[in-house]
């Protein structure tokens, strides 16, 4: 009974998803490109994101202390 309401969620989301970006008028292999630079994408931005907070963090950090304190850097 689970399993049956899990697969419609994400049948659902699936089909939402594919209305929102407008795949859903492609053909199999032109969406199987789109997901597929979608997915190089996000997941360089990802790591790109996970590599740059620590620094930037610091940044702000560094940023914040001078502000509040008012001392050189």
């Amino acid at each position: 009974m689970k399993t049956n309401s899990l697969s419609k969620w994400i049948s659902l989301k699936i089909y939402q998803y594919e209305l929102t970006f407008g795949l859903y008028m492609l053909e199999p292999w032109e969406k199987i490109i789109i997901n597929t630079v979608f997915v190089l994408f996000f997941g360089f931005f990802l790591c790109r994101g996970i590599t740059l907070i620590p620094d930037f963090t610091s940044y702000l950090l560094e940023k914040g202390r001078y502000y509040v304190s008012m001392d050189s850097m």
